[in-house]
């Protein structure tokens, strides 16, 4: 649920305050409502902080609740040592945007949105809908060039203009091809480059031994996150972290 408000006519002022939360060159709406999750959490008078950001204090509270069950489910599972989430050893790569952002293909995946600019204003497709556009909230909305092809989103409306996409992260094409879908290799008659296809559907044109490379790489994060997945159901019952045992 975004935590964020608008009254009525006060549709500016609501835009206003959440690209606030946003940096210079970011394209993350996802991030904005981290930042403002955090300022929320760190404010002296959260309902004031709330009150002159247009945000909702019972959603925002919602959210924090939410944060402390799922460490909590983590903690049991073996995969943090703490059951708080601001216990600073569950943190240690919090600050690290990129990886957050990898973390959020894996969770959205395979919400993802290629985007082509044009030049007059981009355009937009999905596996499922070949003509899509950004929420008019969205980071994304009045921009005309993007990072990268590629976005992963969380929510789609559909409006009378369209298909629309709600809230959107623009991630690498590495962030796809290690934390997205099933990765292949095909090769293309009459050309020295392979294709790495991710469900069929994303596709990449790489050298043969980059190819090779990529497609190794995503077989050995395969294999440790699946060993960690199940050290995580040997080590619960005990009480101990497969991290902490590791060698």
């Amino acid at each position: 649920k975004d935590p964020f408000q608008v009254p009525m006519g006060k549709r500016a002022q609501a835009d206003r305050a959440r690209k606030s939360f946003s940096r210079d060159g970011e394209f993350s709406d996802h991030m904005v409502l981290l930042r403002a999750f955090r300022g929320w959490q760190c404010a002296p008078d959260q309902k004031d902080f709330c009150w002159r950001n247009f945000l909702s204090h019972s959603t925002l509270k919602m959210i924090h609740d939410m944060k402390f069950q799922l460490a909590g489910m983590l903690c049991h599972a073996g995969l943090l040592s703490s059951n708080s989430p601001a216990d600073p050893s569950s943190n240690i790569y919090s600050t690290n945007d990129r990886l957050v952002s990898a973390i959020l293909t894996a969770g959205l995946y395979p919400r993802v949105a290629k985007v082509t600019c044009m030049r007059r204003k981009p355009m937009i497709k999905t596996e499922k809908h070949k003509r899509c556009s950004f929420h008019p909230a969205s980071i994304a909305a009045d921009k005309n060039e993007f990072p990268t092809q590629f976005a992963i989103y969380n929510n789609m409306t559909k409006l009378a203009t369209g298909n629309t996409i709600f809230d959107a992260t623009f991630v690498t094409p590495f962030s796809l091809l290690f934390f997205g879908g099933q990765v292949a290799l095909e090769k293309v008659k009459g050309e020295k480059d392979k294709v790495v296809t991710i469900d069929n559907w994303i596709q990449f044109n790489a050298p043969e031994t980059t190819a090779q490379q990529v497609l190794e790489l995503r077989h050995q994060l395969d294999n440790v996150l699946w060993q960690l997945y199940q050290e995580s159901h040997q080590f619960a019952s005990s009480g101990a972290s497969p991290v902490e045992a590791s060698p």
